[in-house]
This record gives structure tokens, sequence and C-alpha cells, in this order.
């Protein structure tokens, strides 16, 4: 198994701690059934839901409403601070 990095051991325990007990109904008594993902400001969707555990079918969404076109986004210019060839010097 190969080693996990910090993120992914984050990730783990973050699914473990809050995740899975909401899940399984370790937390506040009652097991989640589905999750449905709505979206109702996207354009045509307002009033569509497509479940994505414990089965996923996104699919359902994509043959509905199709694939988005991402748009590129434009970000402003931001200043480069030229790089020094001081070191930097840590207090010890």
């Amino acid at each position: 198994m190969p080693a996990l990095s910090g993120e992914d051991i984050m990730e783990v325990d973050n699914y473990q701690a809050i995740k899975e007990p909401n899940l399984k109904g370790k937390i506040g008594g009652n097991a989640v059934l589905r999750i449905e993902m709505v979206h109702p400001t996207v354009k045509g969707a307002e009033n569509f839901s497509y479940q994505i555990w414990p089965v996923e079918e996104t699919r359902t969404w994509i043959a509905k409403l199709g694939m988005p076109t991402l748009r590129k986004r434009c970000w402003r210019t931001v200043k480069m601070i030229p790089a020094t060839k001081t070191p930097l010097l840590l207090p010890q």
C-alpha cells in the first residue's frame, strides 16, 4: 500500500470522524438512506435531482442537461515581487 500524504490522512480522518458517523446514524440517531444533489440555480435543472450515494447516478444529470461548458476564468493581473538573492535568515 502506498504511503498516505498529509492531505490523504486529513481526508481519512475527516471521513472517519465526521462523514461516516453521520451517514450511519451514529450522530443524531438517523442513518442517511441516500444523498440527492440539486442545483436550483442552474437553468433547466430547477426541479431536477439525482442520487450520488449509495448509488452514483450523476449520469442522469449528464443525460438530461449535458456536460457544462467551462468558461475560461479571467483572473486579474497580479504584481510579482522580484525574488531576492539574499537568503532568508530564521531566528535560532
